[in-house]
Formats: structure tokens, sequence, C-alpha cells
């Protein structure tokens, strides 16, 4: 199906470029875009999603806590309870 809609681009873009330069040159970058989505099939994004961000927060506030809140808290908790 992919393919059939991918040959019936071309048809269209063929017969249009027939008739334009400037549909030549979409034409062109289209079959480069094709050609190094094939190369590369992954896209290599810099963005981060608003999920991800979250999820990012979430789990460095939790080790935050967990590495440095709780430590202090049983530190001063020792020093209270036990050296008095």
């Amino acid at each position: 199906m992919k393919r059939l809609k991918e040959q019936m681009l071309d048809v269209e873009l063929e017969r249009l470029m027939k008739n334009d330069a400037s549909v030549r040159e979409d034409y062109e970058k289209i079959i480069r875009a094709r050609q190094t989505s094939r190369t590369l099939p992954f896209d290599p994004r810099n963005e981060i999603s608003a999920d991800a961000r979250y999820m990012a927060d979430r789990i460095v506030s939790n080790l935050w806590i967990i590495g440095v809140g709780l430590p202090l808290v049983a530190g001063l908790l020792f020093v209270a309870f036990i050296i008095k």
C-alpha cells in the first residue's frame, strides 16, 4: 500500500515536473529526503517531549530526596538522639 502511494506520488510529480521548474526543485528535495530516510531510518531529534521532561524532573527530584535529604535527616536524628 505504501509503495503504491509512493508510485502514485512519483507519477503525479513527474507530470507536474514537465510544467513547472519550481515543482522540479520540490521533487528533487523529496527524492533526497527519501534517500536519506532510507539510509538513516531513525530521525535523530534534539527536542524533548513534555512528558519526558516531566518524568525526568520527577526522577531527579526523587533521587535528590533519597540521596541528599534522607541522609541529612538521618544524620541530624543520629546527632540529636544518640550523641547527647
